[in-house]
């Protein structure tokens, strides 16, 4: 599969580094003016894309993983 097909969108992008800012995928939402199920689509998205777990997911929120800090970065 080519480097491309596996690059999230800036929009998916955009989506992760709000929900890591914020700390929920309620609050990113909020920020995005999308639904929380709309970003937490983004999220599998991105995951499904790049092979790996972004956000270890709670009741109280989000934290990124070590893979997810990494991704970040790059974002």
């Amino acid at each position: 599969m080519p480097l491309s097909a596996r690059v999230p969108d800036l929009d998916v992008l955009n989506s992760l580094v709000t929900t890591a800012r914020c700390g929920s995928m309620g609050a990113a939402a909020n920020v995005l003016g999308l639904s929380q199920q709309a970003v937490s689509a983004r999220v599998r998205t991105a995951e499904k894309l790049l092979g790996v777990v972004v956000f270890v997911r709670s009741p109280s929120g989000v934290t990124p993983t070590d893979s997810g800090r990494s991704i970040l970065t790059w974002a």
